[in-house]
């Protein structure tokens, strides 16, 4: 360590929650760092794999057994690594994601109802107002109404549905652009469990007929008279809508079925908060 830099006593601890969030943000400040470095050494492995392939050729050519062998040790081992950094990349992009949703928790503790026609548009204005990808989606093929969507044999209709198709690369390789796909339903009362399993398979299977991945899921709540049952609580909580993207290269990717309800105070409540990137 440098004569410039501060020393200091990782095992002191003042205050767990402030402290916590300091060391998530000063993580989440070697973001960038990381994610060059990553890109780096994914350039460095696959050229390296490459010469690799090409050398195990030449040998094989020579009839040179052991130089093979010793080369394919070397190409596993190359393989392996590279399977160890895409986990790396993986664990880095599920922290810059988590970090920024309990943040945005942290920093918006209430949101207050726009007004509109009914709870779709109200819900679509608040959304439109913040996310530029579906102020974006809108704009290009505007917000579906009603919509159905054909999966297989069967058919599935949502209150609102926008979209934007991911990039070449994304559907092949699950790297590059995801797109945006937006699935809402209206209930004027709390789902209940099998309402909200049903709504998780009509997305799943509308995303994968589409070719899309699930960016919100929302059940939209107006004037609701009963209460949230607690198995649906934790389903919400813990029960994502999973769907696989990327013919050659695959990834998954989780989408939590989202409640939001209109209270009586003009303001949303959100079961779970998922934040607008």
């Amino acid at each position: 360590m440098g004569d410039d830099e501060k020393e200091s006593d990782a095992r002191a601890v003042e205050n767990p929650i402030t402290d916590m969030f300091k060391l998530s943000e000063g993580m989440y400040d070697l973001v960038p760092g990381l994610r060059r470095m990553i890109l780096f050494s994914y350039f460095y492995l696959g050229s390296t794999l490459l010469i690799i392939l090409g050398f195990i050729l030449v040998f094989l050519a020579a009839n040179n057994a052991f130089g093979v062998v010793i080369l394919l040790l070397m190409f596993v081992i190359g393989v392996l690594s590279f399977s160890l950094l895409r986990k790396l990349n993986g664990f880095i992009k599920y922290f810059s994601i988590r970090h920024k949703a309990i943040k945005a928790v942290y920093e918006e503790h209430e949101v207050s109802i726009p007004k509109g026609a009914d709870p779709i548009e109200r819900l679509t204005i608040y959304l439109s107002q913040k996310d530029a990808r579906l102020k974006k989606a809108m704009k290009q093929k505007g917000l579906k109404r009603d919509h159905t969507v054909k999966a297989g044999g069967s058919s599935y209709t949502f209150d609102a549905f926008a979209s934007e198709r991911p990039s070449l690369m994304h559907s092949l390789f699950a790297s590059g652009d995801p797109g945006y796909s937006l699935f809402v339903r209206s209930m004027d009362s709390f789902p209940t469990l099998m309402q909200v399993m049903e709504f998780d398979s009509a997305v799943t299977k509308s995303c994968n007929a589409l070719g899309l991945v699930p960016t919100r899921a929302i059940i939209v709540v107006s004037g609701a008279k009963n209460d949230l049952d607690d198995s649906v609580y934790e389903n919400l909580l813990t029960s994502p809508i999973v769907v696989k993207s990327g013919l050659i290269s695959s990834e998954k990717y989780a989408c939590s079925v989202q409640v939001v309800t209109e209270s009586s105070d003009g303001k949303y409540d959100f079961i779970p908060f998922i934040p607008i990137a």
